[in-house]
C-alpha cells in the first residue's frame, strides 16, 4: 500500500532556548513570520534569567508548546522537545539560529513529492549578531558512507549544520528517537545514526542560517573534537585537503541532491550514484 503525502505535512521544529534573549525573538520570528499552515512549534527552556521567558510569553498563543523549567542542558531540552513531538517530519533550531523564508514550504514540497527522501540538508550560511550574512558554503553533495565515517567536521570534509538539516519521523523512530547524550557535537553523532539508516539528500540551496553568536559554546571547538576524536585538536586544519578540493567538484555529481533547474522553473531530484535509502530497514 502506498503511503499517501499530504500537500502540507505537519513539521515539528523544536528550539532549544538558555539565556538567548538577544537573539531569541528573531530565531522565534523566523519560524511563525513564514506562516506554514501546519506547524508544531514547541520552545524548551532551561528557566532562563533573562527575558527569554517574557518574550516566548509574547508568542505563546502560535507555539503548540512550550515550558521553562531547569533542564539537563540543551541535549535535554531538544529530546523533551521532541517527546511532544507529533510532526511527520522534524528538525530542531537553536535560540540563536534562523530559518530562511520559504524554508518551511521547501522542505514540505521535497518530502511530499519524494516519499523516498527521509533526510535533507541545506547548503551552509553564516549570520553575524546583526543578521548580516557573512559566510556561504559550498553547494556540495553528502555521501553517508563517508558520515558513517566521521568525515563531516570542520577538519574534515565540513559540518552539516543542524539549522537546516530536516528528517521524517519515521526515521527518527528507526534511529532510537533521541538526541546523543552529547554537550557539544550532539548533531554529529545523530547523523552518524541516521545515515546507518538512509542516505542524506543535499538542496543546493540553503534552509537555515547558523549565527556567529560571540557567546556561543562552539566558538572553540576544542570541547567539540574531544567528543568527536581528541586527536582532531592536534591535526592540522584540514587533515583531509586532497578531499576537501575535490569534494565539491565530484561528490556533488555521484551523491543524492535536489537543484533548482533554470529551465523548467522546477526542483529537481538527482540521485546521483549513491541512493540506498532504508539501508537497515529492509524496505
Amino acid at each position: 500500500m502506498v503511503k499517501k503525502k499530504l500537500r502540507f505535512p505537519k513539521i515539528t521544529i523544536v528550539t532549544p532556548s538558555y539565556n538567548q534573549a538577544e537573539f531569541l525573538e528573531r530565531t522565534i520570528q523566523s519560524v511563525l513570520n513564514q506562516e506554514y499552515p501546519n506547524l508544531e512549534y514547541i520552545v524548551v527552556d532551561g528557566a532562563s534569567s533573562d527575558d527569554s521567558v517574557k518574550i516566548i510569553k509574547k508568542y505563546q498563543k502560535k507555539l503548540s508548546y512550550w515550558v521553562s523549567k531547569k533542564d539537563g542542558g540543551q541535549t535535554d531540552a531538544i529530546n523533551k522537545g521532541f517527546q511532544k513531538a507529533t510532526g511527520q517530519i522534524m528538525g530542531w533550531l537553536n535560540s540563536d539560529d534562523v530559518l530562511l523564508p520559504g524554508s518551511l514550504f521547501l522542505i514540505a514540497k521535497i518530502f511530499s513529492e519524494h516519499p523516498e527522501i527521509e533526510w535533507i540538508t541545506g547548503q551552509p550560511i553564516s549570520i553575524n549578531s546583526q543578521d548580516m550574512i557573512v559566510r556561504t558554503g559550498i553547494q556540495s553533495g553528502r555521501l553517508s558512507q563517508l558520515i558513517r565515517l566521521g568525515l563531516y567536521h570542520g577538519k574534515g570534509l565540513g559540518f552539516i549544520g543542524q539549522e537546516g538539516t530536516f528528517w521524517t519521523k519515521e526515521l527518527w523512530l528507526a534511529s532510537g528517537k533521541n538526541v546523543p547524550n552529547f554537550r557539544y557535537a550532539m548533531d554529529f553523532h545523530l547523523w552518524q545514526k541516521f545515515a546507518q539508516f538512509a542516505d542524506l539528500v543535499s538542496i543546493e540551496s540553503p534552509l537555515g542560517a547558523f549565527r556567529l553568536n560571540p557567546i556561543r559554546k562552539t566558538k572553540t571547538l576544542v570541547n567539540y573534537y574531544n567528543e568527536i576524536w581528541p586527536l582532531l585538536n592536534v591535526i592540522p586544519k584540514p587533515f583531509l585537503l586532497f578531499f576537501r578540493i575535490l569534494h565539491p567538484l565530484f561528490l556533488r555529481k555521484i551523491s543524492p541532491r535536489i537543484y533548482f533547474d533554470d529551465e523548467t522553473s522546477a526542483w529537481v531530484f538527482s540521485k546521483g550514484y549513491f541512493f540506498t535509502p532504508n539501508l537497515k530497514k529492509g524496505t
